[in-house]
This record gives C-alpha cells, sequence and structure tokens, in this order.
C-alpha cells in the first residue's frame, strides 16, 4: 500500500501566513511601544548645563552651557534679550555643540541694554573663567545675539579691540536686528512716537526706551551728544561710524529683515524708524574701510514667532545651519555636514 503525501490545505497555509504577520506586528508594536515610553521619560528641554555666579552685578546670576563631549575648539557667548530664555527656541547652541563648540548663553539684570563698559567687564571675566576652565584655545572666541544682545555682542567685541578685555580680538561677530546706534535709536523712536501720536495713539514700549535711554546717558541725544556716541557700536551720523572703525579686521555679520511695506502696513513703521539704517551703514562703512568679511544678510518672509505670528524682528530670520557653517569656518571647527 502506497501512503499518499498529505496535500496541504490551501486555507491553513494562508492561516499560518496571516498568523506569522500578526506575530510580527506585533512584536513591532511592542518595540515601538516600548521606545515611546522611553522617550517620554527624557528631559523635555535640551540638555545644558546650568551655572550659577552669585556675585554678578551686571548680567544674570544664572547661565546656561552647551559643552561638547570632547575638547572645545571655540566657544560663542550668546546674548538673548530680555532674560536668560529670551532665545530658549534657537537651536544655534545645540547644532555647535555637535560641530565641538562650546556655547554660554547668559543675559543682563542690569543695563540691559548694554550702554555701560561695566556690564561688558563683567562679561569679559566671565568668558576669561571659562577660557581657563574649559581649556578654550587662544582667539577662538566669538560672540553673537538678537536685539539688545546683538547691541551687547557688537559692543563687547569693540571693547576687546580698545584691549580693555582679555582677548585682543574675536574670531567673529554677529548682531540680528539690533539697534546699534544710540543716538539714531533715540531719535527714530521720538519720531516714530510724534507719527503715531497723528492717529491719536502711543507704544509703552517705546516710551520706556527713551526713558532707558536718557536714564543711562543723563539726557537727550540733543543735550549730552558726546555720551551717546561714545557709547554706540555706530554713529551712523559719522563719516567712518565712530566706533564701527574698530571693526574694520573683524569678520561680522548683520542679520535683518526689512519687509518694509509689511512694517508701514501693520506697525506704521517706515524705514526712518527701525534698525535698517543701523545694519546697512554699519556694512557700507566696514567694507568700504576693506573688510570684506563684513556681511550684510537680509531675508523676506522669515519672520514668525515661536506661537506662528509674524514678524520680522525675530531670531527666525536666521538661518542657523548656515550662520553654524560661517562660524565654524571661522573658529577653525569641523564643518557641519
Amino acid at each position: 500500500m502506497h501512503r499518499n503525501n498529505p496535500v496541504p490545505n490551501s486555507e491553513s497555509t494562508e492561516w499560518r501566513r496571516i498568523s506569522i504577520e500578526m506575530a510580527v506586528l506585533r512584536n513591532a508594536f511592542i518595540t515601538a511601544f516600548i521606545h515611546l515610553l522611553v522617550l517620554t521619560r527624557l528631559p523635555a528641554e535640551e540638555a545644558y548645563k546650568v551655572e550659577v555666579y552669585p556675585r554678578h552685578h551686571w548680567l544674570g546670576n544664572e547661565a546656561h552651557l552647551h559643552i561638547p563631549s570632547k575638547p572645545p575648539v571655540g566657544l560663542l557667548v550668546f546674548l538673548p534679550p530680555g532674560g536668560i530664555h529670551g532665545l530658549s527656541g534657537a537651536q544655534l547652541p545645540k547644532i555647535l555643540e555637535a560641530n565641538h563648540v562650546m556655547t554660554i548663553t547668559v543675559a543682563p539684570q542690569r543695563d540691559r541694554l548694554f550702554t555701560g563698559d561695566a556690564i561688558l567687564k563683567e562679561l569679559d571675566d566671565l568668558v576669561r573663567g571659562l577660557v581657563e576652565q574649559y581649556e578654550v584655545p587662544p582667539g577662538r572666541i566669538a560672540v553673537g545675539g538678537f536685539s539688545a544682545g546683538g547691541i551687547g555682542a557688537v559692543r563687547y567685541a569693540q571693547f576687546c579691540l580698545k584691549h580693555e578685555g582679555t582677548n585682543d580680538r574675536l574670531a567673529a561677530v554677529f548682531a540680528v536686528d539690533s539697534p546699534l546706534d544710540f543716538e539714531r535709536w533715540f531719535n527714530a523712536t521720538e519720531l516714530y512716537l510724534g507719527r503715531l501720536s497723528l492717529a491719536g495713539r502711543e507704544l509703552a514700549e517705546d516710551k520706556s526706551v527713551l526713558n532707558a535711554l536718557r536714564k543711562a546717558f543723563g539726557g537727550s541725544p540733543t543735550e549730552v551728544l558726546d555720551a551717546y556716541r561714545r557709547q554706540s557700536a555706530i554713529s551712523t551720523n559719522i563719516p567712518d561710524g565712530g566706533n564701527a572703525r574698530l571693526l574694520k579686521d573683524t569678520p561680522i555679520r548683520i542679520y535683518i529683515e526689512p519687509d518694509v511695506k509689511w512694517r508701514v502696513e501693520n506697525w506704521n513703521r517706515d524705514a526712518s524708524t527701525f534698525n535698517l539704517i543701523d545694519a546697512t551703514a554699519l556694512i557700507n562703512i566696514l567694507r568700504l574701510m576693506g573688510n570684506q568679511e563684513a556681511e550684510l544678510i537680509t531675508t523676506h518672509g522669515r519672520g514668525y514667532r515661536p506661537n506662528g505670528s509674524r514678524n520680522p524682528h525675530s531670531w527666525s530670520i536666521v538661518d542657523e545651519r548656515d550662520l553654524t557653517r560661517w562660524l565654524t569656518d571661522r573658529l577653525r571647527a569641523p564643518k557641519t555636514e
């Protein structure tokens, strides 16, 4: 008697195939679920080291450090506006960390407009301590900031160039939409408030700027012009820009999103009442002096706040990966991918 070979049952074969696929899917789901549980336990904020400096008088007592896993090839001093969390959404420190560049983020608690030299001296003391502690190579320090932080960045570079700081010269400087001429800023703000009054309006923020500048310098530019020009990063009414000439050999970028039509239609600001004059004058003067590494970066339609609202005066106008490449090239760090 011959034993017949069993004929495979097509229905049972199909069920076995389905069972195997279901098992694979189940295992994949379990793996993904476990990963999700792990991720939800990670800190919501990006990792940085918080340092406390209780002896600070001008700068805030808290600073945030992004420290690379390998010895840093350079240091960025990052100055946000309005407090230590003023640029909490910026990815620049994290990207630089991946490129072996250390970043310290610090903001003022007094003299928030960087009108005096005392805050620059305290910033310099902080930088000197970091350079020694983390063995940052000599000459590999950059500084940058947004809005009022950009004032501090450019003024600190000039502070060093006047041989008043630890470093005679910085590797790179950048400022994002910053009012760099205190004289021009005061007069433009006064003009803007006068124009708003035509419609029976006023703006408390701009009135506070006038009060802060009057207090810092002891009056208006009409009353104490020398005080304004002595402390301004640039004096746009002077052919050589006043303190601007100090930057004739320094790599510098100034970012701004003019979008004049939007500003007129939404803020009633014309070109004479925002930071466009400072930005263009500074770069123009430096290039006339032979600084081919003085760059004006203008954008259109990039300015948005984290909540999605349109605002040309925003950190989002900066291409952070392009800025990283520019900084690391000047700090002689490995380039980004």
